[in-house]
């Protein structure tokens, strides 16, 4: 294991996530990045591993986790960039609509906590 700094990011594949992995990239960490198809998007390097999975998904965090400390040897920054949308009314939403909005959003670092 290097001296450098190590970061797990979610949501890494588009948008605020991309530009968070390239950043710290740059910055010299080592990524673990996670979205549904991150290595359609992104290349694997010796400082970037990149794992496929719905983060909201306890077995995804799980394969983060463990990837971060079998590559890096542990994680010093959890960044994570979630969000859901769903375009119905509110009032329409069901239980299973709003357990997988919650569990998009909100579930992933406490999935992560309890791997670590």
């Amino acid at each position: 294991m290097s001296g450098k700094k190590r970061q797990s990011s979610q949501r890494a594949q588009q948008g605020v996530g991309a530009g968070l992995v390239e950043g710290f990239l740059k910055a010299g960490y080592n990524v673990v990045a996670t979205s549904l198809q991150v290595s359609h998007s992104l290349t694997a390097s010796a400082s970037l591993v990149l794992v496929d999975g719905d983060i909201g998904k306890q077995q995804t965090a799980a394969k983060a986790v463990e990837a971060a400390i079998q590559h890096f040897g542990t994680i010093d920054v959890l960044v994570t960039t979630l969000e859901s949308f769903a375009s119905k009314p509110f009032t329409d939403f069901t239980t299973e609509d709003f357990e997988a909005l919650a569990s998009t959003t909100c579930s992933d670092s406490l999935h992560h906590a309890a791997h670590r």
